[in-house]
């Protein structure tokens, strides 16, 4: 087989007794069946990491943030019905900003927490946060 794809080629051996390797040009059906086997092997590699948990797809990674996204917006716009009770207690601005601070950095940190392991399955949000100050009570 090597010595009839040589001759085909036009290729002879090097003084040293090497063969040089086929140089495969847009033409041939030898090219086109190397760029065959890449793309294949390059799939199934692809395909391989996907089945490790190394890639996910991209819009399974989009739904995931646009759900945090909107979890934490619709906590924040709690915050009108849960703060307004706690700051009328505050005798001063400085009460007044721990308490929103401790509210608003309740909040986000539920939701800062580290990604699952695997974005491929349905991110499962924390619906316990209803008015988004929950985090911040405990």
């Amino acid at each position: 087989m090597e010595a009839w794809i040589k001759r085909r080629h036009g290729v002879g051996e090097t003084p040293g007794g090497a063969v040089p390797k086929l140089k495969l040009t847009g033409d041939g059906k030898d090219f086109w069946d190397a760029e065959s086997k890449k793309h294949q092997a390059r799939l199934r590699e692809l395909e391989y990491r996907q089945r490790k948990g190394e890639l996910i797809e991209v819009a399974s990674a989009e739904r995931f943030f646009m759900q945090r996204i909107d979890i934490v917006k619709q906590g924040f716009l709690a915050f009108e019905r849960s703060l307004p009770p706690r700051l009328i207690l505050c005798k001063n601005e400085r009460e007044m900003a721990e308490v929103l601070h401790e509210s608003i950095r309740g909040l986000l940190e539920v939701y800062a927490a580290p990604l699952p392991d695997s974005l491929t399955n349905e991110a499962k949000i924390p619906e316990a946060i209803e008015d988004g100050t929950e985090a911040a009570n405990d």
